[in-house]
């Protein structure tokens, strides 16, 4: 059957050539491949790298500060902040020529000073820092005995009348500075804290008893000898507002009680002024310089007493 069909026959007969070829190029291959695995270079390996064995962590036994984490946060911004130095009273040389009179120095206490001057001819007036005397002259700062004026941009002092007369053979007087004539053994008038207590200065004479119109022209020339008759602390209600000075007597007890005053009266009002401050008892001493009368009420146990004086 083979032989009656000449195309098979032909096919078969080549046959054994082509499969010599193709054994003979898998034979190149793989003969290929194995002279690689010899010859070719062995690759390079490379160590694995030691793994690091951490020591376990304690575990934290205090509890978070979640209020410093907020504080650290800055929600409201961060500033900087810078220790706040103290200021200085200029050093002022300059006696002022402005036609004032210091007549006394209040420290209620260290935010609280005030100054007790006379603007005019027998009217006195009680400032603060910041206010004004006469136009373009204001307060700049209160010290135990001057005040420091801002008399349109200069700095000037004003002294007490004792400082000015102590001074006056070092420095040259102004010539429209009006000063006191007052004795030898007069002293300025320096008010002390609310409620404190000072000494008689030697040479004074004692206070009259009888005669309230003298009584009243002492205590205008010397303010801090008030104190020899009564102190006066601050009073407050329950809720600790203020409503008056609570007084007690000074040395001389005889005029205290003259006066019809009893230890641990409460001072409401003066003169129809009502004290609902600290500040209104200081102004008060400047309205009495010109009064003829002094009318006070004052609060004794439950009771409202009211006190008549002329002088």
């Amino acid at each position: 059957m083979i032989s009656h069909n000449p195309q098979l026959h032909s096919l078969l007969k080549k046959l054994p050539h082509w499969m010599s070829l193709l054994l003979t190029l898998l034979l190149g291959v793989l003969l290929a491949k194995l002279v690689w695995l010899v010859f070719a270079p062995k690759p390079a390996v490379i160590p694995p790298a030691p793994l690091s064995v951490s020591a376990p962590q304690k575990i934290a036994t205090q509890k978070p500060d979640h209020g410093k984490e907020i504080a650290n946060m800055h929600l409201f911004g961060s500033t900087d902040v810078k220790p706040k130095q103290p200021t200085r009273t200029p050093i002022v040389k300059k006696r002022t020529r402005l036609n004032l009179k210091l007549m006394g120095v209040v420290f209620q206490d260290t935010n609280n000073r005030l100054a007790i001057i006379e603007v005019s001819k027998g009217k006195q007036s009680v400032f603060s820092i910041g206010q004004e005397p006469q136009s373009g002259v204001k307060v700049h700062d209160i010290l135990p005995h001057k005040v420091i004026l801002n008399h349109n941009g200069q700095l000037e002092e004003l002294v007490l009348p004792k400082l000015a007369n102590n001074t006056s053979s070092r420095h040259s007087r102004p010539s429209n500075l009006s000063l006191p004539k007052a004795a030898p053994t007069s002293r300025a008038p320096v008010l002390s804290q609310v409620g404190s207590n000072l000494v008689n200065p030697a040479g004074l004479d004692k206070l009259p008893t009888d005669d309230l119109s003298a009584l009243k022209d002492v205590i205008t020339n010397n303010p801090e000898r008030l104190l020899e008759i009564a102190s006066a602390s601050e009073a407050t209600d329950k809720d600790g507002n203020f409503i008056g000075f609570r007084l007690s007597p000074g040395k001389n007890r005889k005029l205290f009680r003259s006066l019809e005053l009893r230890p641990g009266d409460v001072v409401t009002s003066v003169n129809g002024t009502v004290l609902d401050s600290p500040s209104k008892g200081i102004s008060i001493m400047g309205q009495l310089a010109g009064a003829s009368s002094i009318n006070f009420t004052v609060r004794r146990g439950n009771q409202e007493v009211t006190i008549n004086k002329s002088f």
